[in-house]
């Protein structure tokens, strides 16, 4: 009998953590789907928390910092650009949000951003 109990009361657990992590990625999901759309601060944002729960990475901070870019929130995407490569310093993707989001900003910042990732991700030459 207890270990009918112990193997529900695993059940639960795994099935409650299931449940959050699916939440969490569908709403990682949404956030990138979102990157495509008009942007919906308010809406990312929302989905950003919740992708954060269980969501390692900085996935999530970049897709919200493209979204605060194209709504104008250049100020809003470097902070979070600096964030993500302050998080993953070998992130090319988040160096390029840092250099197209210090654009206008901070040339000089945009410049070293723009370094780091040809650091990064050399160019390639042509065959």
């Amino acid at each position: 009998m207890i270990e009918r109990i112990a193997v529900a009361v695993v059940a639960l657990a795994c099935a409650a953590w299931l449940a959050v992590s699916f939440t969490a990625a569908r709403a990682e999901s949404q956030l990138r789907d979102a990157t495509f759309a008009k942007p919906d601060v308010a809406r990312a944002t929302r989905l950003a928390e919740t992708a954060s729960r269980f969501s390692p990475g900085v996935r999530r901070i970049l897709y919200l910092g493209q979204i605060e870019l194209r709504a104008g929130e250049a100020r809003k995407a470097v902070a979070l650009g600096r964030q993500a490569v302050g998080q993953e310093p070998a992130n090319a993707e988040a160096w390029l949000l840092l250099s197209n989001a210090a654009v206008k900003t901070d040339p000089a910042l945009a410049a070293r951003a723009a370094a780091r990732l040809r650091e990064l991700v050399p160019p390639v030459p042509a065959p």
